[in-house]
């Protein structure tokens, strides 16, 4: 149970990726906090997001700003470290990742398109999933987001940007 509570942290935070590594070249930051409602439980937490050019990273952070796990997919796959010492579970890439850890996979690059777009974004739904702009900071930005999947995983993550950089 404790495994499964953290990897959908990890996921749902995954969705949205930067942690205590240098600055990286040309990269986009997202940072806030999350809630995970499913039928079984809910989870909150704060994450920060970083997608820079071949890289897409989510870390789940503790109170104080420490990294408690970490999703990282680059050009050469996706990877989830419980710890940044944790060799991790790897998989062909964020899909097919989430799938072998989970049984789904989160609309993560629906979410970075929104995050992404900024005051252009606008809601998004597939077959499964549907990712909704909540609220909007002055400039148009999302700032509350929502993916919502429905039966039979009934599943919902909550995202608050508090910070873009």
């Amino acid at each position: 149970m404790m495994k499964r509570r953290l990897i959908l942290s990890a996921i749902a935070a995954a969705l949205l990726a930067a942690g205590c590594a240098s600055p990286l070249a040309n990269a986009r930051t997202w940072k806030g906090r999350f809630a995970l409602r499913s039928e079984k439980e809910n989870l909150s937490g704060r994450f920060e997001l970083t997608d820079a050019p071949g890289l897409l990273r989510l870390d789940l952070l503790t109170p104080l700003s420490g990294i408690l796990a970490r999703i990282e997919e680059t050009s050469g796959g996706a990877i989830f470290m419980k710890s940044l010492s944790d060799p991790g579970v790897r998989g062909k890439n964020l899909e097919a990742l989430m799938d072998s850890l989970l049984g789904f996979s989160l609309p993560v690059h629906d979410l970075l398109s929104l995050l992404r777009n900024g005051a252009e974004a606008r809601d998004l739904s597939s077959q499964t999933w549907q990712c909704r702009i909540l609220s909007r900071f002055p400039n148009g930005a999302p700032q509350r987001l929502r993916i919502e999947h429905g039966s039979p995983n009934a599943l919902q993550v909550t995202l608050f940007i508090d910070e873009a950089l």
